[in-house]
């Protein structure tokens, strides 16, 4: 999907013709494509216009199924998981970025809107409000919850999901504290089972005070209610964990990423 807004594809056939070409000649009454880049489309109404009427061209009618979090939950993982891709700015900037912007900023790029109602009201322009299904992810549901959720909406409604396969574990958790430190270049010895939990109590009231209103905005339009932030979210941002050990560990965690990340 990169091919729609000019950044290097992944390979010859990974390009959007190449994958338009294959779902013209599926032999099945639905065909799912899926892409995080999409969100990244939400501005480019000409780009909207070509993905739909290349989905009907291929004899489709196309639906967009979008899955929105809470929005503290979704800045801590997301940010771990642009570190891994090469993001080096500190985890303030981001989150300033997010709250002043809607949005985070990478190499006079921006990234996909945190204001959930700007992002699906772009696609409900070009597909239509009907076409629109928007559903809640939960980081704290069992891992074979959103391939379920997903499963029911894609398949017919008499599929019995009783003997449906998933795999035992999410593939792709967050990365833990001593993994993002690592990327960053910090030589660290914390426990591995340590958490990414950049935000500080102060930090989850900014979100609040800023996407709450836009959160409203979602659930009169596309009756889904998503909270800016968990119940989990707010105690993760706590200083504290159950432990002292835990509790030490965390307070040095948080107080490296500042500091790797303002050499870097």
């Amino acid at each position: 999907m990169r091919q729609l807004y000019g950044s290097p594809q992944n390979g010859p056939d990974a390009g959007f013709d190449a994958v338009m070409a294959e779902l013209a000649v599926a032999d099945s009454p639905k065909s799912c494509i899926s892409s995080e880049d999409f969100s990244l489309l939400y501005d480019r109404p000409d780009l909207l216009y070509r993905l739909r009427d290349a989905i009907r061209s291929a004899g489709f009618v196309p639906t967009v199924i979008v899955y929105v979090r809470a929005q503290v939950s979704y800045s801590g993982a997301i940010y771990a998981a642009n570190v891994l891709s090469g993001y080096r700015l500190p985890f303030t900037t981001f989150l300033s970025d997010v709250i002043s912007r809607g949005c985070y900023v990478w190499d006079g790029g921006f990234g996909p809107p945190f204001d959930y109602d700007v992002l699906l009201d772009a696609f409900a322009e070009i597909f239509g409000r009907d076409a629109i299904i928007v559903k809640p992810f939960r980081s704290d549901a069992p891992d074979t919850a959103l391939l379920r959720s997903f499963m029911s909406i894609l398949l017919p409604q008499f599929a019995d999901l009783a003997y449906f396969s998933v795999p035992a574990k999410r593939a792709n958790r967050t990365l833990t504290f001593a993994a993002v430190l690592r990327l960053l270049g910090a030589q660290n010895d914390f426990d591995e089972h340590l958490r990414f939990s950049p935000f500080r109590l102060r930090d989850v009231l900014r979100c609040w005070f800023r996407f709450a209103p836009s959160n409203r905005r979602l659930a009169a339009r596309y009756v889904v209610r998503i909270p800016v932030f968990d119940f989990l979210d707010l105690v993760r941002a706590l200083p504290i964990r159950r432990t002292l050990s835990m509790t030490r560990q965390l307070w040095q965690a948080r107080r490296t990423l500042r500091k790797v990340t303002r050499a870097t």
